[in-house]
């Protein structure tokens, strides 16, 4: 699974690419925490990265969603994957921006059946909300693992990602049930790094490496090394 962060803000961005993300994924919300005019913000986050880039309309009509979505490929370029809200005019918009050659994500997924009739219609990636269906009592990674199956079964070129990804456990459960591509806030991505176990053993790795012999040239001698190599 591949993980995006989702932010807006460069530094941000920036310190998650070295951790490991690939790709950005921002929402109207997640833009507008920023606070400033979002051709700006836009701008300043392409500049942070080189992958793949999710900018979400707002328009809800088939013209409004192709404008939007040609402002957004003139800041951010050909890595644009544009996001748009599962509806009835979605699925319209959808098939005319593939036609115009954008990559298109139908987001918002909180069913299985919004999946399904998103998948079969052609979208190019699924935005399945992870914590949101949690907090409205739907079971996400069932749905994820119920698009997995068609998807797999059927042979489609969907891709299925995840976002509102609030905790570890939602991470981990995504891609478990199959996801191909998460997006969480950076303070997940930071807690899944860390662990009080790993804590203890780089202390304890130290406190051993301090107490080796010195051979005098600041090298450690062969046992001792063969001894440390081993995890003691």
């Amino acid at each position: 699974m591949d993980l995006y962060i989702a932010s807006a803000k460069p530094e941000v961005i920036r310190e998650a690419m070295q951790l490991g993300a690939v790709g950005v994924a921002t929402n109207p919300s997640v833009v507008a925490e920023v606070g400033q005019p979002w051709r700006k913000v836009l701008k300043d986050v392409a500049e942070a990265f080189d992958g793949p880039f999710l900018v979400q309309v707002i328009a809800r009509d088939v013209d409004g969603i192709r404008r939007e979505a040609g402002e957004f490929h003139n800041i951010v370029g050909n890595r644009l994957i544009v996001k748009v809200p599962m509806s009835p005019i979605a699925i319209s918009a959808m098939r005319q921006l593939q036609r115009e050659e954008f990559v298109v994500m139908i987001t918002t997924i909180v069913t299985l059946a919004q999946g399904l009739v998103a998948a079969q219609a052609g979208a190019d990636h699924l935005g399945v909300y992870v914590g949101r269906a949690e907090r409205a009592g739907i079971d996400p990674y069932a749905l994820i693992r119920g698009l997995r199956q068609v998807i797999d079964r059927r042979g489609l070129a969907t891709k299925i990602g995840v976002g509102s990804i609030n905790d570890v456990p939602a991470l981990v459960g995504s891609a478990l049930a199959g996801a191909d591509h998460a997006a969480p806030i950076f303070d997940v991505l930071r807690d899944a790094i860390a662990h009080n176990v790993t804590e203890r053993s780089l202390v304890r790795f130290e406190d051993d490496w301090n107490n080796i012999p010195s051979s005098g040239d600041g090298l450690i001698s062969g046992v001792a090394a063969v001894s440390v190599a081993e995890g003691r």
